[in-house]
């Protein structure tokens, strides 16, 4: 039993005629009879009474319709929908990013996405990096993950890809001494409490690599996530490096201060992550080719230059 023969019963138990039905399956006569004689030999019964050129449905045929006519139906709307995700016109993806990229950059992402297709669902969550790059290297429940980490994720369930850089600063309140200066060394940070997002982070490590060891930083304060501990900063409960795309606002209202690091170009770099092997979607298709999208006049990704120009 093939697609074919059951559009080819369904058709003759409709128009009664062989002719008929060759005409409106686009096929000859003897391959519409040898589809029929396929069914039958698959069922051993006979589906339909054959007298003259008419035709008509046996017991057994009466039974078999509906049937035909829903598996039918069924294939003709799972084509629909296929054709509409491969269209564009419907869809859903399921990101999750860790704190950095999923608050502050993913919003513009998914601003100029859902303008190009609007009828593709996109559900983020947020989530530490560790927990990020554990979910996509289990390939369940996502499709894509964003994280921010000084370097590539080495994991051999997953391909990671360079998407734009990540700038840290350091910042401090306006009330803190270190608001008056200009420039200091990372090894003035030493005695200083340093607010973190979480134990876990990445950028702990970071700092002493980049250091090598010249700066004893041990005053670390976990607040829980980025927002914490910007108000955690206002509060001049301590100072923290963390993206400068987190502080924009913050640092052009007065709120905050940046202060620079001299000798130190410190940052992080925004990855995406994918599951090895696994076939992505064409809505999840559509969303890498946005996110890989670069500048129109250089190599620098679109969405640095959105930041930019903020």
């Amino acid at each position: 039993m093939n697609y074919e023969s059951l559009v080819t019963f369904v058709s003759l138990a409709k128009t009664k005629s062989f002719t008929k039905t060759a005409e409106e399956v686009f096929c000859t006569q003897s391959t519409a009879t040898l589809r029929i004689q396929s069914l039958e030999n698959t069922y051993g019964v006979k589906l339909f009474h054959r007298t003259g050129k008419s035709v008509s449905l046996t017991e057994a045929g009466k039974i078999l319709l509906p049937h035909a006519e829903l598996i039918l139906s069924t294939c003709r709307e799972a084509e629909e929908r296929i054709s509409q995700l491969r269209n564009l016109s419907s869809g859903k993806i399921d990101l999750i990013s860790s704190h950095t990229p999923g608050t502050y950059i993913l919003p513009f992402l998914l601003a100029s996405f859902r303008k190009a297709y609007p009828a593709i669902v996109v559900n983020s969550h947020i989530e530490y990096a560790s927990n990020v790059i554990q979910e996509i290297a289990e390939g369940v429940r996502f499709d894509l993950g964003l994280v921010s980490q000084p370097k590539m994720v080495e994991d051999t369930r997953l391909v990671c890809r360079f998407i734009m850089e990540d700038p840290l600063a350091l910042i401090v309140s306006p009330d803190h001494p270190l608001a008056k200066k200009k420039k200091i060394d990372l090894e003035a940070l030493t005695n200083e409490i340093l607010l973190i997002s979480n134990s876990s982070t990445s950028l702990i490590d970071y700092l002493k690599s980049v250091t090598n060891g010249k700066a004893e930083l041990r005053k670390f304060v976990v607040v829980g996530n980025a927002e914490a501990v910007k108000k955690s900063v206002k509060m001049n409960l301590g100072a923290a490096i963390i993206s400068k795309y987190a502080i924009q606002e913050e640092v052009k209202n007065g709120d905050l201060v940046e202060v620079e690091l001299q000798g130190n170009n410190l940052q992080r770099n925004i990855y995406l992550l994918q599951r090895k092997n696994r076939i992505p979607s064409p809505a999840s298709e559509a969303f890498i080719h946005l996110l890989f999208r670069k500048h129109e006049n250089d190599s620098q990704h679109w969405l640095e230059t959105v930041f930019a120009m903020r």
